[in-house]
């Protein structure tokens, strides 16, 4: 299988975006999660 290289790149970028999407948004359930917590612990 013999793409453009450009089609390639795109494809490559794409797959990383798609692969950083699931962390980036546990990264925030976490992050949303912490400050929950720091939170109740100053009441």
């Amino acid at each position: 299988m013999n793409s453009p290289p450009g089609a390639r790149a795109h494809f490559i970028a794409k797959s990383a975006m798609d692969a950083l999407e699931l962390p980036i948004e546990g990264k925030f359930d976490i992050i949303s999660m912490s400050c929950a917590i720091t939170k109740s612990d100053k009441t």
